[in-house]
């Protein structure tokens, strides 16, 4: 599995670096098979308060499998990272049990919808 992190006006440190790849080898040792995740890190500044966004794209690897895409806002940037990981786990599970047919478009879940 690829693991890709990207920061948007924003330095990711090596300890949340860390703290994405042991989130991400959760999905690994669960058996969920992912072709890549890349997560994105977008921090904002409005009126002296940061707020980060994380944007999690997920691909999984089997034939015509779905783009799994999850938004989540915080000021706790790593409470977003689990909120995040959290909500892929459950669109993964959602769509692992509900489809049958490979025949997938994507996936999509903000923060209204998980």
């Amino acid at each position: 599995m690829e693991i890709e992190m990207s920061g948007v006006h924003y330095h990711i440190s090596s300890a949340t670096k860390e703290h994405i790849y042991k989130k991400a080898e959760h999905f690994q040792k669960m058996g969920h098979l992912l072709d890549r995740i890349h997560v994105s890190i977008k921090a904002s500044n409005k009126s002296g308060h940061e707020n980060h966004e994380v944007h999690l794209h997920g691909k999984l690897a089997w034939h015509n499998a779905p783009t799994i895409e999850i938004y989540r806002t915080s000021d706790n940037l790593w409470g977003a990272l689990d909120d995040t990981f959290d909500a892929f786990n459950i669109a993964l599970n959602k769509h692992k049990h509900k489809h049958t047919d490979f025949n997938h478009e994507r996936i999509s879940s903000d923060d209204e919808h998980v």
